[in-house]
């Protein structure tokens, strides 16, 4: 391989990204500052406010790391290109951790297991070998440790081939990736168990870990398409054609129809099985005004960007796909607000079965929502503009390079 760069690096001027670097950062100074004077006023309803936003900042991060580990251990051509931004986005695990801190100390206002104690429970009882805070903050940690390991060292050694050009680099990133992925698997799926499905200890879903998979994966490749389309309107990544917005247009597809089957599969086996244990978390999200979010997930999140992404011209009209994938990162945050909120409306931060003889609460929206999500998330785009602008956008001595350039489909 030529020791030259067939394409020329592209750095950008941090100064360049004009006033959203500062915009990012007032947004997360003002949202953590309302968020710190709600954790007085709203204990309760602030927690589950910041967990609801560090999911949506983790779940993005997440499905960067799968894409960067994906590219690599199959040694993919074509999105050698755009390969930056998700790597970019999956190094910023370290801010996402920090944004974990406060639900460590809000722990027993959102995990139902913590605000009781297992002789109070029988059923809490058989799980405490895995529900108790030792092994919680173990676990927590070892995710943390794999995510901030996988996510730092394949950027860094993908920045570090641009200046040496080493061919052999690209090996070892290939190598690291196949050890990434099962690590990655095991991760994301028991911090689903823990962060998620934690929330109420009583409900278990074996497809859960799946489930949160298919949403990561389909949010950080809209990110992608945003993001991509952005840098080009701003005199950026040339280099990108319509032929690989096309093919992001096409996993978006895929993902979209993945992300359905899962959650179309795990809600009519625990219909039929009909458990008490299973179905409680259907149940309260689909009484009250929690029925019209769940028929926006529907339509929202998998009919109307099925039917716009089958279409070949969606796919290639960038602008057109660059609004599919803004409506799909929107539609993550209707799914995890339907997923996370509705524990906040029981006392104690977590659902008693006698719950269910009243009146289910219905959906409400409220400052802290848009607080926490400005705290968590403005900075961890700061940083992301960050990213872009410490090393060339564009991997450019990549050994594939030449075949993402003139990549066909």
């Amino acid at each position: 391989m030529s020791s030259s760069p067939s394409v020329s690096p592209q750095k950008p001027d941090f100064k360049r990204f004009g006033v959203l670097p500062s915009a990012f950062l007032a947004a997360g100074a003002l949202g953590a500052a309302a968020c710190f004077l709600g954790a007085f006023q709203h204990p309760t309803r602030t927690a589950f406010a910041w967990h609801f936003a560090f999911i949506y900042g983790f779940t993005l991060c997440a499905g960067a790391l799968f894409w960067t580990l994906l590219h690599h251990a199959t040694d993919s051509g074509w999105s050698v290109i755009p390969r930056r931004i998700m790597e970019n986005l999956a190094s910023l695990f370290p801010l996402v951790a920090v944004a974990f801190l406060p639900v460590l100390f809000a722990g027993p206002r959102l995990f139902s297991w913590m605000a009781i104690s297992p002789a109070e429970d029988a059923l809490l009882a058989r799980k405490a070998a895995y529900l108790n805070l030792p092994f919680f903050y173990g676990r927590a940690a070892l995710y943390f440790a794999i995510f901030l390991f996988f996510g730092g060292v394949l950027r860094r050694l993908s920045v570090r081939q641009d200046a040496s050009a080493e061919p052999g680099l690209s090996l070892w990133m290939r190598k690291f990736s196949y050890a990434g992925i099962p690590l990655f698997a095991m991760a994301l799926t028991f911090g689903a168990f823990d962060w998620l499905m934690g929330l109420d200890y009583r409900w278990f879903s074996t497809m859960w870990g799946v489930y949160v998979f298919s949403g990561s994966a389909l949010s950080a490749m809209a990110f992608l398409v945003i993001v991509t389309r952005w840098l080009q309107a701003n005199g950026w990544l040339k280099e990108v054609t319509v032929e690989h917005y096309h093919l992001m247009g096409k996993l978006l597809l895929a993902f979209t129809i993945f992300w359905a089957y899962i959650a179309f599969s795990q809600y009519f086996l625990i219909w039929y099985a009909n458990m008490p244990e299973e179905t409680l978390f259907f149940v309260r999200r689909s009484e009250g005004s929690w029925k019209w979010l769940a028929a926006i997930l529907i339509f929202g999140q998998f009919l109307l960007p099925f039917i716009l992404l089958l279409l070949q011209w969606s796919k290639k009209r960038i602008n057109v796909l660059t609004g599919i994938a803004v409506w799909l990162l929107l539609m993550h945050a209707v799914d995890l607000y339907w997923i996370i909120l509705p524990q906040s409306q029981f006392s104690g931060g977590h659902a008693e079965y006698e719950a269910l003889k009243g009146v289910i609460p219905g959906v409400e929206f409220r400052w802290m929502d848009a607080a926490a999500f400005a705290a968590v998330m403005g900075p961890l785009f700061y940083a992301f503009l960050r990213r872009l602008a410490s090393a060339s956008l564009i991997p450019v001595r990549d050994p594939r390079l030449e075949e993402s350039l003139h990549c066909r489909n």
